[in-house]
């Protein structure tokens, strides 16, 4: 794997918002400023390998899945583009497909 450090930070964002954390409760786990995670997560900044495992075990994230980054880019990525596809829908059409999600979601969560 070519290390890429802007999708290594998609990973990281991607595991920090699955588990509902700010920036700040990511960098208070693990004694970094909010400021260094977010240069982490637009690969503007490569952490020390040290670092690197504290940031996959604050996010939940095993670190060998914390490395392999492809599925997880793909879903954050595609996530991106569903969002950018609903911008571009009228206001009501955005509000019948939210109502729908969450009827889908809540019935998996019921699972």
């Amino acid at each position: 794997m070519k290390f890429n450090p802007k999708k290594i930070g998609a990973v990281l964002k991607y595991f920090r918002l699955k588990n509902n954390m700010r920036q700040e409760d990511v960098a208070l786990k693990i004694d970094i400023s909010a400021a260094y995670v977010g240069m982490i997560e637009n690969g503007k900044r490569v952490p020390s390998l040290d670092v690197y495992v504290d940031l996959a075990e604050a996010v939940n994230a095993e670190v060998d899945l914390f490395m392999h980054e492809k599925g997880a880019v793909a879903q954050w990525e595609r996530l991106e583009q569903f969002a950018e596809r609903i911008s571009k829908l009228e206001v009501a059409e955005q509000e019948q497909l939210f109502k729908m999600m969450d009827i889908y979601i809540q019935s998996c969560e019921k699972k």
